[in-house]
């Protein structure tokens, strides 16, 4: 019975994981760089300050993530309480989202739309 229940938990998983992992095997393309640059705020951390809370987005759904390129931007190993990053690029528009989820407190926040073009001035 347990050896089925940790093979369903890890299929269920990697069957919601599997819309966002596409892009973790391919290299950032130019823009996803620039968006990545202009927010690191250190080694493991973004500044989402500069973008306002996106309290409608949600994560794309599997039809709509191939329009996306997605980075995700993980805390560091051993620390329990840093948060995470996935920044959601829509590569026919130029716009990005910053998801920030994890913390002390378990938070889980959209940032954005940006707009790519803006981050080039």
């Amino acid at each position: 019975m347990n050896r089925a229940f940790i093979f369903l938990t890890i299929l269920a998983a990697l069957h919601l994981l599997g819309g966002q992992t596409h892009a973790k095997s391919q290299k950032p393309s130019k823009d996803m760089m620039l968006i990545l640059i202009h927010y690191k705020s250190g080694p493991n951390d973004l500044d989402v300050k500069k973008l306002t809370k996106d309290q409608t987005k949600t994560v794309p759904n599997k039809t709509d993530m191939a329009e996306f390129e997605v980075c995700e931007v993980p805390y560091p190993q051993g620390v329990a309480d840093y948060f995470s990053y996935i920044v959601y690029l829509h590569t026919p528009s130029g716009r990005y989202w910053i998801h920030q989820s994890g913390g002390f407190a378990g938070v889980s926040h959209f940032y954005g739309p940006g707009l790519v073009k803006d981050l080039r001035q």
